[in-house]
């Protein structure tokens, strides 16, 4: 089993690419792969930090531009638990700035509504938990379809997963034109494969096992909720790969 020091020497490499200054393609596609998939659910969390205003959109396009140019992403370190949790720290903080910097435009009730807004997230916690868990998936699928094209596609169609509908595996194995027996067998290396990516997606995002653990155990319940046919295959294969096979 690996020991948490070596966890915390390769920890989070997903926030190491967006810092590599020394390499600009290597920055840029490391921003641009967290802007695709990981851009929605933040926008959303912001949204509601902000009540809804008008000038959300603008606050939106700033906070990325804050990410980009400030130092806020560098700070996240060993001793920073997950990252989902950091960054909903600097979403706070921003829309309390976003707020305060425009106190000619909002009133005090505003920003006071917001601070209000901190004190019930428990409300959105399953919301904004289910929200980050389909950018995870999404992520994970993403770079399955670039590295395994077939198995990614073969689950895709299997599990409905758009852009297709669910094939009927009976269906499907003629589609391929292999038998039933051989499609299950390939559907359980994809299904193995998916996992391996899903895990791999969560370790980037964490710096110890422990918070792994429970951060795979938080998207595995949300994901349930959103694909429970596959997630309900998918549960074994989640459960054999560990951050050390990642």
């Amino acid at each position: 089993m690996m020991g948490e020091e070596i966890w915390v020497r390769t920890r989070h490499s997903m926030l190491k690419k967006l810092n590599a200054t020394e390499d600009r393609k290597a920055l840029e596609d490391a921003w641009r792969y967290f802007f695709e998939f990981y851009r929605e659910p933040i926008e959303r969390s912001l949204r509601r930090h902000l009540r809804g205003r008008g000038d959300a959109d603008e606050a939106c396009a700033e906070f990325f531009a804050y990410l980009l140019e400030s130092s806020a992403l560098p700070r996240f370190d060993a001793g920073s638990g997950r990252f989902r949790a950091f960054l909903q720290g600097i979403l706070r903080n921003y829309a309390l700035g976003w707020l305060r910097q425009r106190r000619s435009r909002a009133s005090e009730l505003d920003v006071n509504d917001v601070q209000a807004s901190f004190e019930e997230e428990v409300l959105w916690v399953e919301q904004e938990e289910s929200e980050w868990a389909g950018a995870v998936l999404g992520a994970a699928l993403a770079r399955m379809r670039k590295e395994a094209p077939r198995g990614a596609d073969m689950l895709l169609r299997a599990y409905g997963i758009p852009p297709f509908e669910e094939v009927p595996r009976a269906q499907l194995a003629e589609n391929l034109g292999i038998k039933t027996t051989a499609l299950n067998v390939a559907l359980l290396e994809a299904r193995k494969k998916l996992g391996a990516f899903i895990v791999s997606e969560l370790r980037e995002q964490v710096s110890s096992k422990t918070d792994f653990e429970n951060e795979r155990e938080v998207m595995v319940a949300r994901l349930m909720s959103q694909r429970p046919s596959l997630l309900a295959d998918l549960q074994t294969e989640l459960a054999a790969t560990s951050p050390e096979d990642a």
